[in-house]
């Protein structure tokens, strides 16, 4: 009696495994496939970073240089754009000036070049005004004396009538321009301390004139002796040859923006 009870018990516990089994299977039928998967993607990914990561190396360390690089440029650039408005302030500059120019033809020359009045087909239909800025593009041409409705007389460099202040580059040496009766454009009153040597070039000074600042007028010729009383003197030759001007530009009046 004792003996068909364990049996009996040993068969449920026999059943009970099985079944235990038999589901295990089943589940790892149907979720072993995800599972595996699961985990040979994950270990794919990993091996993949560790593979590539060294690859991608030199690429990274190019774009950070880059960055730096841009980063340092920026910093220029602010530094000059500080510098620039600070300068501004210190000189007073509150208004930056618009110039519309205007293309013209050389009619003719008055009294040849000794005067050095030239005749350009512009005048007051086209806007164009008395003390008008004319240069071409290499330099000052000069400036207008006298308008008509289409056209108006230029008074050039080489006419005595003709001075303005001017600054010698790279000194900054500044002294006035003008011309003698012969026709030879010099620059007066330099002072004598200033270094000044043969090749410098010359540019307009908007200093108490008409002319607008950094108009090429030409390179220095010659160095005169130092003068105490009156400073030196210097020979100038014109950016512009006169002999061969058929077109000028002309500066119209301005117009100021804040």
């Amino acid at each position: 009696m004792r003996h068909a009870r364990q049996t009996d018990r040993r068969g449920r516990g026999d059943r009970k495994s099985f079944y235990s089994y038999l589901v295990a299977a089943v589940l790892v039928l149907l979720l072993g496939s995800t599972a595996i998967s699961g985990l040979g993607s994950w270990l794919g990914a990993r091996f993949a970073g560790l593979f590539f990561e060294r690859t991608r190396q030199p690429e990274l360390a190019e774009l950070r240089a880059a960055v730096t690089e841009l980063m340092l440029e920026n910093a220029r650039l602010r530094e000059a754009a500080m510098k620039c408005e600070r300068y501004r302030y210190l000189l007073g500059i509150t208004k930056t000036s618009v110039r519309r120019t205007l293309a013209g033809r050389v009619l003719f020359r008055r009294e040849g070049l000794v005067s050095g009045t030239i005749v350009v087909d512009r005048g007051h239909r086209d806007g164009v005004t008395v003390n008008t800025v004319c240069l071409s593009p290499h330099g000052l041409v000069g400036i207008v004396s006298e308008v008509r409705e289409s056209s108006c007389d230029v008074i050039t460099l080489k006419n005595p009538a003709v001075f303005l202040t001017g600054t010698v580059h790279p000194s900054g040496a500044m002294g006035i321009i003008r011309s003698s009766a012969q026709g030879e454009v010099e620059m007066q009153h330099i002072d004598i301390s200033a270094e000044v040597s043969v090749g410098d070039r010359v540019y307009t000074s908007s200093s108490g004139g008409v002319y607008p600042d950094g108009l090429l007028v030409g390179s220095v010729e010659a160095v005169g002796p130092a003068d105490p009383g009156t400073g030196r003197q210097l020979s100038l030759k014109t950016a512009v040859n006169f002999d061969l001007l058929n077109e000028v530009l002309l500066l119209l009046p301005e117009e100021t923006t804040p």
